[in-house]
């Protein structure tokens, strides 16, 4: 009874094994295809995952149009050169995205990069904007980091700007609207951004992302001009 017990236990443990095995390597190409993605996000490379065909790539080429309307709005009532260099660079981002969504072959690669490089110099002159005593290390801490990691400097200034839109709606009952609207849509926006990734071919998403991106970054705008204001103030103080 005990010899066959113990034959039971070794041919279970011999049976259940290779099953162990299976569930290593699916741990470890799941935990692999996470990195990619990972490394997907933070180093665009290749032609991305939108523009599937000639119909996503025109949208994607007219929701990219009201950054330069934006942007131009952003340069108008700008009260100082570093807000009026902010309404620039979304100018700029429009661009980006134009030159990105019209691209193909060996250019598109190229193409995303920019996409992205355009957004994380916009996120450091939107700091410059917003922060009127902000170290120049920083801004040139950002402008050398773009190449490598455009998205890590994107996030953290980004991250900086969500702070100060925050503490200024706590202070301004005029900024709360603005605020919870852009919240909103950045949260959205976001998850569009991560979703496009990992579900590549969902149709239109990027464009969903498109519109998100510029509902947050209208809101921003009022953020900007009460950046510009406090300034004037300051300076009609004497401070």
């Amino acid at each position: 009874m005990g010899r066959a017990l113990a034959d039971l236990a070794i041919a279970f443990h011999r049976a259940s094994t290779p099953q162990k095995k299976d569930w290593k390597e699916l741990l470890v190409k799941s935990s692999s295809a996470a990195r990619q993605q990972l490394a997907n996000l933070t180093h665009p490379k290749g032609p991305g995952t939108c523009d599937h065909n000639a119909a996503e790539r025109g949208i994607n080429l007219v929701t990219s149009l009201p950054f330069f309307a934006l942007g131009w709005q952003a340069f108008r009532q700008a009260k100082s050169e570093e807000s009026r260099l902010w309404g620039a660079s979304i100018m700029g981002v429009g661009a980006g995205a134009m030159a990105f969504h019209a691209s193909a072959g060996e250019h598109r690669h190229w193409g995303r990069k920019l996409d992205y490089w355009v957004i994380s110099l916009s996120t450091a002159a939107l700091t410059r904007a917003i922060y009127p005593n902000v170290s120049g290390h920083k801004t040139a801490a950002s402008l050398l980091l773009t190449p490598m990691q455009p998205l890590a400097v994107t996030t953290l200034n980004a991250a900086a700007m969500e702070i100060e839109f925050l503490k200024q709606a706590r202070r301004n009952p005029e900024l709360r609207p603005a605020h919870r609207i852009h919240m909103g849509a950045t949260v959205l926006g976001a998850g569009c951004f991560v979703l496009e990734d990992f579900r590549p071919t969902l149709p239109l998403i990027h464009s969903v992302w498109h519109g998100l991106s510029a509902v947050a970054l209208h809101t921003t705008n009022a953020l900007v001009a009460d950046a510009d204001r406090r300034k004037l103030q300051a300076v009609a103080k004497g401070l």
